[in-house]
């Protein structure tokens, strides 16, 4: 419950239909992957540790859990920049599972969701809301079945609009969860998934060590 409480006080940061307002530090600043590969297969895959487990999703941590109506494997980042560091072992380590990255920052309505398999990038498509144009959207690859709906409705919202909503931030993270079955603000109870794993979160290299590699 505690958790759950937490949760929602970090959605709730936002005001009405996801656009911030006051302290713009605030919300989500993530990373979540999406893996066909069982739970403990993607944690070894990207060189992570497991903790320990938990009862109910775990907040402002990083953690691993088996989705058990779509059967993904969802495990959450608070790197936002995780799953790009990982590109490498998602291409090698993960080569035979569908594997997605799904990118989010609420700051500055930043949203990119890309998918993988067999150690090539299928697509990707991410949304910049800090530019300019607040329509921009940059897609590679082949797209899958849904976008242009998910697009066509999302745009439509976006040339209606009269309270300066970002619409367009939705479309990515909307285009994987057709098939994930998963959006970050989502709060998953506990039987939503088989178990709440507890990882370790990676140390961050210093200075020095990013220059030397050490």
């Amino acid at each position: 419950m505690l958790g759950a409480l937490a949760f929602m006080s970090k959605v709730l940061t936002w005001c009405v239909q996801g656009q911030p307002q006051g302290d713009r530090n605030l919300g989500f600043r993530i990373c979540y992957l999406a893996s066909r590969a069982e739970p403990k297969q993607l944690v070894h895959a990207l060189g992570l540790e497991i903790e320990g487990s938990a009862d109910e999703m775990p907040v402002d941590n990083w953690w691993v859990a088996r989705l058990t109506k779509s059967g993904w494997t969802v495990l959450w980042s608070e790197d936002q920049g995780f799953g790009q560091a990982s590109s490498d072992k998602i291409a090698e380590q993960l080569y035979d599972f569908q594997t997605y990255i799904c990118e989010v920052n609420e700051t500055v309505m930043h949203s990119s969701a890309e998918f993988w398999h067999r150690g090539e990038q299928i697509w990707k498509m991410s949304h910049d809301g800090s530019d300019s144009d607040r329509r921009n959207l940059s897609e590679t690859g082949t797209l899958p079945d849904g976008y242009k709906q998910i697009r066509k409705k999302h745009f439509a919202l976006q040339d209606a609009d009269v309270e300066n909503v970002d619409h367009i931030f939705d479309i990515p993270l909307n285009l994987a969860a057709l098939d994930i079955g998963f959006r970050h603000e989502e709060y998953l109870e506990e039987g939503d998934v088989d178990q709440f794993l507890v990882l370790t979160a990676p140390k961050k290299k210093g200075f020095l060590s990013r220059i030397f590699g050490a």
